[in-house]
């Protein structure tokens, strides 16, 4: 009898395992960011802005590619802002294929030489405008290792672009600013919610386990 039940158990507790792997998520969805780690230069050479980082800056600003300090491979993008207010310096990236209502994540690591004022936006575009964008700015301070950024955002109907950008600015008065930003990411994909039937399906599935199981251990 108990040999019985102890089958009966393993078996019950290896289907409800079998079953709850098919509603496991696909694997997470792939970096759609080029040159993610500023191993390739950055350019400046205008539109179109898909497959590179478009860089931006003014006199007294600058970014481009470093080898001082990274966080992986060779290289990282370095921006420096010198003894200016309401000045500003970073890159940008288009990414076509946006599908209303996917949920985004724009990510990266960076590191600061000092305080300085950081954004990283999301820009939703429409046949080459924009309609909206995400607000993200705050003070990065200076540290040993490279930090962790994230963004996450929902596709808003009509965009078929995300454009990214990252950026240093001194509008809040802070001047002298060194930043490197490396690993940089950005994922979408649409939220995975089992669908009804499937949940029904699986809810099934365990009731006739459960019956399995009681019919074994009282015969």
């Amino acid at each position: 009898y108990m040999n019985r039940e102890a089958h009966a158990m393993k078996f019950f507790s290896a289907a409800i395992c079998a079953i709850c792997l098919s509603f496991v998520s696909a694997p997470a969805s792939a970096n759609l960011i080029v040159n993610a780690g500023f191993e390739d230069p950055v350019t400046t050479d205008g539109p179109p802005y898909v497959g590179s980082w478009e860089a931006y800056s003014l006199s007294s600003t600058s970014v481009g590619n470093s080898t001082g300090s990274f966080r992986s491979g060779s290289q990282s993008l370095q921006l420096d802002i010198g003894n200016d207010v309401d000045a500003f310096a970073g890159v940008f990236q288009d990414i076509g294929g946006m599908v209303a209502g996917d949920t985004a994540m724009f990510s990266g690591w960076h590191l600061a030489r000092g305080t300085a004022g950081v954004e990283f936006i999301i820009m939703w575009r429409a046949g080459g405008n924009e309609i909206s964008r995400t607000a993200s700015m705050y003070s990065l301070t200076t540290g040993s290792d490279y930090e962790m950024f994230s963004l996450t955002s929902v596709v808003p109907v009509g965009a078929d672009t995300a454009r990214l950008l990252y950026g240093l600015q001194s509008f809040g008065g802070i001047v002298n600013q060194k930043v490197f930003l490396d690993d940089v990411s950005f994922v979408v994909g649409a939220n995975e919610v089992p669908e009804p039937a499937a949940l029904s399906l699986f809810g099934l599935a365990v009731l006739v386990l459960i019956g399995v199981r009681r019919r074994i251990v009282l015969s």
